[in-house]
């Protein structure tokens, strides 16, 4: 093989494109929204493992 024919393996730099762009613009508008989709989420798993814990507590006082 001619050394020539080699490929060139060196990285290209990374352009811009309407894609890139496009899903930057929707990942900055939609950021917020997943954030407190996971608050309230977080919350409400929150919320009923008091009340799991408060269930498990009363039962075992009632078992006592």
């Amino acid at each position: 093989m001619h050394p020539n024919q080699l490929k060139d393996n060196s990285p290209e730099p990374v352009t811009a494109t309407s894609k890139n762009k496009i899903w930057t613009v929707f990942f900055a508008i939609m950021y917020p929204i997943i954030t407190v989709f996971g608050l309230l989420f977080t919350g409400i798993v929150a919320i009923f493992s008091a009340i799991s814990r408060v269930f498990v507590f009363i039962l075992r006082l009632i078992k006592k």
